[in-house]
């Protein structure tokens, strides 16, 4: 579920309170959700033209909300379909078929800049490779983080990406 992949990412407990959000962009053609702590991201984008996401946009917007919050409402609502809206400054209203909330959400403006563009240079491993190039005898100490964008079905290869940390901080 695209909520639990990036809540993934933030941090329960953290002195920037930003960075114990997920950031919700909505759009007029996508919904990006955006996880970040001081060494990971996750970002997934769902588009409102694939009618599997079931995605219907009035208003666009930006809102920071504590993911388990978030998910709490998502099991509990007893709904195939969840209505989300600013109502007042920093509250957004929640809704769903018997239930509704209003959660106080976080100046998005708090959250770290992050940039999940693809570079222009990568790198192809072999996935028979891949455990013997993470693990090789390279001196400690050593970092290894990325995000899997994609794993191709009958190609034996993953792509990925490899961030500096420094540049979400």
């Amino acid at each position: 579920n695209t909520l639990a992949d990036v809540s993934k990412a933030v941090e329960p407990a953290s002195p920037v309170p930003a960075l114990t959000s997920i950031k919700i962009e909505v759009e007029q053609d996508r919904i990006v959700m955006t996880g970040t702590s001081v060494t990971k991201t996750v970002q997934e984008i769902l588009s409102s033209s694939d009618p599997e996401n079931g995605i219907t946009v009035d208003t666009t917007g930006v809102f920071l909300i504590d993911p388990r919050y978030l998910g709490d409402i998502c099991k509990n609502a007893d709904s195939n379909q969840i209505t989300m809206e600013r109502v007042d400054g920093p509250i957004i209203g929640i809704y769903g078929d018997k239930a509704k909330y209003r959660i106080n959400t976080i100046d998005p403006s708090t959250f770290p800049t992050v940039e999940m563009e693809t570079p222009d240079a990568t790198v192809e491993i072999p996935a028979e490779k891949l455990p013997s190039f993470l693990f090789s005898k390279i001196p400690r100490p050593r970092t290894f983080e990325g995000s899997f964008d994609k794993v191709t079905e009958g190609r034996d290869t993953f792509e990925f990406n490899a961030y500096d940390y420094y540049k979400i901080s």
